[in-house]
């Protein structure tokens, strides 16, 4: 195992809870087309380093592109869930989660989403390489 990552509370910029971002369970194949697995893991630096050299081009999708290379690698992530970090959402969120879920969750408080369908994948040309 590389990784262990969490659900996490949803907030806005006065700490406010908003709802809660859920992850799913590990799954080789739907990491190939979801980004559901946040920034925040705990990973190992040896599983670091056996995925590296990461590509420093990609831009948007950077953590997607991480969790591909891991797995490309031989390494799994583990899924805790249960919300044990906050994500502040803003509008300026480089991933453009913010301004995507902010409207939504300010009609629906308190509500659950799959934030797999909301962050960005990483490039397909900017896939994992060795």
């Amino acid at each position: 195992m590389a990784f262990v990552y969490t659900d996490c509370e949803l907030i806005d910029s006065g700490g406010r809870v908003l709802g809660v971002g859920k992850s799913l369970p590990w799954d080789r194949e739907l990491l190939e087309r979801s980004s559901y697995i946040p920034g925040c893991a705990v990973t190992l630096a040896a599983a670091l380093r056996a995925a590296a050299p990461f590509d420093e081009s990609v831009r948007v999708g950077t953590k997607h592109h991480t969790w591909l290379r891991l797995k490309s690698a031989g390494w799994r992530g583990h899924h805790l869930p249960r919300p044990l970090f906050s994500y502040r959402l803003h509008s300026a969120n480089i991933s453009g989660i913010g301004a995507r879920l902010l409207p939504e969750l300010g009609r629906r408080r308190g509500s659950e989403r799959v934030l797999g369908h909301f962050w960005p994948t990483a490039a397909p040309e900017a896939g994992p390489s060795r």
